[in-house]
């Protein structure tokens, strides 16, 4: 086979500026065609499959929408794709994936200029400054496709617009923060000229101008700008802040009175990064806002961080409690409690415009989020009357003040929250052996992370036999989640995890509530089209809505319409949602959509996504015991189990289905009785498979579905098959090609063909298996890529393996094991990788051998995919021959690097050039 450290050809495909096509520097002038150029930049820009139906309305939409117009479309996107394929050249077709109904572009192979600037703006957005800067540079070459206009076009170049200017934000950012200001003045001028329209770069240009000491150019250009009466609100008011700020103070102030600032009594955990970065942003960023969810340890920082930077301002620290205002409170009231903070008798606005017009203080102002419009509103007055005040902000949304700085807060990872539980639970004596330190680990996982959430269960221990007992506990429920300490930095709703929940969800609106509500049916996540079926709203709606309770970190943004809600929260909105009476609608509207979504044959990487939310529809529907319903998921499952994994489950999930309605006779349940025929061949359990074989062929025949009986018969042919009976499975075989022939079905006459060859190859009629195998592949090979042409190659790779043909077995496994990829059947792909490692193992490359048995290890356990009982004596027969060649050290080292190669360039390297 081929080597393993063959390399790729170097294929980079450009967007920004114009399309090109370069394979290993050369570029493809063919693509200098529009259509050819749009059909390439669309399979970049969507990054997923594509129906070429979709492609080529996007394409030629000029086309009229009728038989005509769809022929003329198809011709086309024919055309073009074979132009496309000219260009790719030999690589086409690893880089260029087609099904009969799909086309994509092999991401893993093709190196895109705009995959690359969203890898790195992500990358940049959590923190790499080296990554930033590389996008930063990709989205400099030019707008998205700047020459041409196309319907399809505009939302990903606004998109992409969208993500270069988050991520030139977030570079001055970090270069500000790093002291680079030349480089941030340099872009900042670049994009006044690129961008003249957003004043955004014309403000932090004069920001940046005072850090570098150019308080003249900037006060010249701010009262230039003022006189003109030019600019946009948000410039003409920091103009006029500037103005003030750059007036001297006066030479004397009397010393604030400013109450102390809280005490803590714990050590602060898992949080030296924020503390860092905001020893950076002060004094320099005027305001700075700690936001994400209840528990996640906002106070708890910022009564960290507020000593530790008080000296840096020359009136120190002051801290105000903001749960002392009741939602509703008017701005005088406001007024008193922050003058009573710095130490006024009491307090106006005039007169803490006055008090702190010229202070330099930091003000650290805690739980904002249930007054935020109230604090919204002081807080712009007052520092545009204040030059000199710094705001350090808690919320659990933020506040969007002009000019501020958010530092988002999520749970901790997994080794500082162990590290947290171990540090406050009281019973410190306790060794942490092996089973405690898993018992810890399954707490703070089950509590993902929150810091509040890890301290109550600390806290909690003691009510507890030990940590195995709480463990346990906490797997069913969190409500034993209590607080018994008596620091007064822990405000009511904070002794529980449901309370700080409460808090937060009391403060949305009733739709929200009922959004929140609703989320708590869905499992691994919700994505836009059902969370919005089920609420029965609009999408941009529900869209809305779910970005509201993003925002105050109640919900987690997966992708742009996909959410997820952390465990807590997921079991608190589950409660709410049987206090409303609703679970079971809500359930059953839950059910009903993802039932359709999956009668619909969706793409396998949508069915994958959603995995966890059609094995909560299974339970609910197997436990509410709906048989049709049970029936027809099952139904439209089971070629996803055989084909991509989850045998096992698949198998013992339909079992319990059938035994629902065993007096019906519906397409559903006949089709769920082949199913669960089909998963114990897959199985290799012959006793398991003849039963609902049999019983779907007498149900077909009754019910005169003969598409169904054929298959029956089939079933039947490889449940004997699999059992050594040669004999009935070759009569079986008989009956179904028959029957699809009657019907006209010649697939299904290919498909049996296949089947009866491999009857022969197993019962050692290698002429007879050749004859047949022969008279299925062509007309397999004409209905295009398929499952069941992957079948019937891996079939013929073992007929001629079995025959010593090594060469004409390598020419099946050649296209079997791309088109294997291309469907990502996990099953044949399998299959094909097990009759490589026997060719390999012929030609006495062991190094190589020993790699794609450590390949195939973990690509069954992924998938679920169990090496079949018949054929694992002789796998584990070869595997002991390859480690006695190697020696066991060697053996054990190559399996290691196999299983470390990712899919493609396992393929690629499976598949020899010839």
């Amino acid at each position: 086979m081929a080597s393993p450290n063959v390399s790729h050809p170097q294929i980079a495909v450009c967007l920004f500026g114009s399309v090109s096509l370069s394979i290993n520097e050369e570029e493809k002038a063919v693509l200098l065609q529009a259509p050819t150029c749009a059909l390439l930049a669309l399979l970049v820009l969507e990054g997923t499959s594509l129906s070429q139906d979709r492609l080529s309305r996007m394409i030629w939409p000029e086309y009229p929408d009728d038989d005509e117009g769809d022929t003329r479309r198809r011709n086309n996107f024919r055309r073009h794709w074979m132009l496309l394929r000219r260009a790719f050249g030999p690589e086409a077709e690893a880089a260029l994936l087609k099904t009969r109904r799909d086309v994509r572009l092999n991401s893993q192979l093709c190196r895109t200029d705009v995959g690359e600037f969203r890898s790195a703006a992500q990358k940049g957005l959590h923190g790499e400054l080296a990554a930033l800067e590389q996008a930063s540079a990709l989205a400099e070459k030019g707008e998205l496709l700047p020459e041409w206009e196309a319907p399809w076009l505009e939302a990903h170049r606004v998109a992409l617009a969208k993500e270069s200017m988050a991520v030139w934000l977030a570079l001055l950012d970090a270069w500000e923060q790093a002291g680079r200001l030349q480089e941030a003045l340099t872009l900042l001028e670049r994009r006044r000229v690129t961008h003249p329209e957003d004043e955004r770069f014309l403000r932090r240009r004069w920001l940046v101008l005072l850090q570098r000491g150019n308080e003249a150019t900037v006060k010249q250009e701010v009262q230039e700008l003022l006189r003109l009466g030019q600019g946009k609100p948000e410039t003409r008011a920091l103009a006029e802040r500037l103005v003030r700020e750059l007036e001297p103070p006066p030479v004397q102030q009397e010393p604030l009175h400013c109450l102390p600032l809280p005490t803590t009594r714990t050590r602060l955990m898992g949080r030296e990064g924020a503390l860092a970065l905001l020893r950076v942003l002060l004094p320099g960023t005027r305001i700075v806002t700690l936001h994400g969810p209840g528990g996640v340890g906002k106070t708890r920082l910022a009564l960290e961080a507020a000593p530790q930077n008080a000296s840096r301002f020359r009136d120190g620290a002051a801290f105000l409690d903001l749960t002392r205002l009741l939602p509703g409170a008017r701005p005088y009231a406001f007024h008193a409690e922050l003058g009573r903070a710095i130490g006024l008798e009491s307090a106006s606005e005039t007169s803490l415009y006055a008090a702190l017009r010229h202070r330099e203080l930091l003000l650290v102002l805690d739980n904002a989020e249930h007054v935020r419009e109230l604090t919204r509103q002081v807080l712009s007055e007052l520092l545009s009357h204040c030059p000199a005040l710094h705001l350090l902000l808690t919320s659990r949304e933020p506040l969007r003040l002009a000019g501020e700085r958010l530092i988002p807060l999520t749970a901790l990872p997994a080794e500082e929250a162990l590290s947290l539980f171990w540090e406050r639970a009281p019973l410190a004596q306790i060794p942490q052996t092996t089973v405690e330190q898993a018992a810890a680990q399954a707490i703070c996982a089950r509590l993902e992370g929150l810091p509040l959430g890890i301290e109550l269960a600390a806290a909690s221990l003691e009510r507890f036999e030990g940590l195995t007992a709480l463990a346990e506990e906490l797997a069913h429920s969190f409500r034993s989640l209590a607080s018994t300490t008596d620091d007064p930095l822990l405000s009511p709703r904070a002794h529980t995890l449901t309370a700080t929940i409460r808090w937060s969800e009391a403060l949305r609106t009733e739709k929200e509530r009922t959004l929140f509500r609703t989320l708590a049916v869905f499992a691994g996540g919700a994505s836009l089209a059902p969370l919005a079926a089920i609420v029965g709203w609009d999408e941009p709606q529900t869209q809305q809505l779910a970005e509201s309770l993003v925002a105050a970190s109640l919900l987690q943004s997966e992708e742009p319409t996909r959410w997820r809600l952390a465990e807590p929260l997921r079991e608190y909105a589950w409660d709410r949602l049987e206090e409303a009476q609703a679970t079971r609608k809500v359930q059953q509207a839950h059910a009903t959509w993802f039932l359709g979504f999956v009668e619909e044959s969706p793409p396998q990487e949508r069915v994958e996504q959603e995995r966890a939310n059609l094995e909560r529809v299974q339970a609910f529907l197997l436990e509410t015991q709906q048989a049709e319903l049970v029936h027809r998921i099952g139904a439209a499952l089971w070629r996803f189990w055989y084909q991509y994994g989850n045998l096992i489950a698949g198998h013992a999930y339909l079992k319990a289905a059938l035994s629902l309605g065993t007096g019906t006779n519906t397409p559903a349940r006949r089709e769920a009785l082949l199913g669960a025929a089909n998963l114990a061949y897959a199985l290799r359990e012959p006793t398991k498979s003849a039963s609902p074989a049999q019983e779907a062929l007498e149900a077909s025949r009754t019910a005169g579905d003969g598409v169904r009986e054929a298959r029956a018969l089939g079933s039947l042919g490889l449940t004997a098959l699999s059992a050594k009976e040669f004999v009935a499975a070759r009569s079986y075989f008989l009956k179904a090609e028959e029957r699809f022939a009657a019907l006209g079905d010649l697939r299904g006459v290919r498909r049996t063909r296949d089947n009866l060859a491999l009857t022969a190859t197993e019962s050692g009629d290698l002429e007879e298996a050749l004859r047949l195998s022969a008279l299925s592949l062509p007309g397999l090979r004409e209905e295009g890529p398929s499952g069941t042409l992957l079948v019937a190659l891996n079939n013929a790779a073992h007929l001629h393996l079995q025959r010593q043909e090594d060469s004409e077995a390598l020419a099946y496994l050649q296209e079997a094991l791309p088109l294997a990829l291309e469907l990502r059947q996990w099953r044949g792909l399998l299959q094909s990788l097990m009759a490589v490692v026997t060719w390999t193992e012929r030609q006495k490359d062991f190094v190589w051998c020993a790699q794609l048995i450590g390949a195939i290890a973990p690509l069954r356990l992924q998938h679920s995919q169990p090496t079949p009982q018949d054929a694992k004596k002789g796998y584990d027969a070869l595997a002991q021959r390859v480690e006695e060649a190697l020696g066991t050290e060697r053996f054990a080292v190559l399996q290691t690097e196999g299983a470390r190669l990712p899919l493609p360039e396992l393929i690629a390297l499976a598949v020899p050039k010839t």
